[in-house]
């Protein structure tokens, strides 16, 4: 006997339930864009937070964050890396790469902004109170970002200039290629300071201590420029991602990891 007219609406039913039983959704409307982000490792947590919050905007976009000194990825995207926003932790390396025709400079903007702390293990076993105390006995190893690949390195350089003391310390700077290493040699006492972003210390603030924020004068601004990268494969979305990290909710994100064009530290 064939199938009753109720039975053969249930067996309709059922065979247009099937796709969505095994993959256990409604199939999505095809692939997402994935929009590649370049940033500064010092942005590392707040731009994590924010490509997560922004894929939850935007369901059809993915975020890949690729975090690492500025200068290093400045010469990734020269070698051709795949990369649609660049955030940088200094002005030079964007503008390098806009003289290159790689960045699209009419995109490019501030973002936010940064500054030169010194700080020591978390007892400041050596008595420090200032960076003039780096050229006295009691500090023998200082230990900095390289500037070849990390901006603070450089930053760290001209704060170094500025007191007079870069020359007469040169054999105790210790560089290191990341700026986690930095914090941890100074954190276990395997150099007796360093000088690094305020936002690198509150990311340590339990293991470090923070002896005193260098002047403005003493170094260029720190800032963080962002920009479409030339190459990019969506630059429309690319363009809207920029846009967004301007919205309340993203600027509080950066605040509250210690971001800001102001000056004045909160020990």
């Amino acid at each position: 006997m064939g199938l009753s007219g109720y039975g053969l609406v249930i067996c309709l039913v059922a065979s247009l339930l099937i796709p969505i039983s095994m993959n256990g959704c409604v199939p999505s409307g095809g692939p997402k864009t994935e929009l590649i982000v370049f940033t500064s490792m010092s942005l590392k947590k707040p731009m994590t937070e924010i490509a997560k919050c922004y894929e939850v905007d935007k369901p059809d976009v993915k975020v890949k964050v690729s975090c690492a000194g500025s200068s290093s990825l400045a010469a990734q995207i020269v070698a051709g890396a795949p990369a649609d926003v660049f955030v940088s932790a200094s002005v030079w390396d964007v503008n390098t790469l806009i003289e290159k025709g790689l960045i699209d400079k009419g995109t490019q903007r501030i973002l936010t902004g940064n500054w030169l702390v010194l700080v020591s293990s978390i007892d400041n076993p050596a008595g420090l109170t200032g960076f003039k105390d780096l050229a006295t006995e009691k500090v023998k190893r200082i230990a900095l970002g390289n500037p070849k690949l990390a901006a603070s390195g450089a930053y760290a350089g001209e704060v170094l200039t500025y007191y007079g003391i870069k020359d007469r310390i040169a054999d105790k700077l210790v560089y290191y290629d990341q700026i986690a290493q930095v914090t941890d040699a100074v954190s276990r006492k395997e150099a007796d300071a360093g000088i690094i972003f305020y936002t690198d210390y509150i990311a340590s603030k339990d293991q470090l201590s923070l002896i005193l924020e260098a002047p403005e004068s003493s170094h260029s601004p720190v800032r963080y420029p962002v920009a479409v990268v030339t190459r990019s494969l969506h630059p429309a979305e690319a363009g809207r991602f920029i846009e967004s990290l301007y919205s309340e909710k993203y600027k509080a994100i950066l605040a509250a990891n210690g971001f800001r064009l102001s000056t004045g530290v909160e020990k």
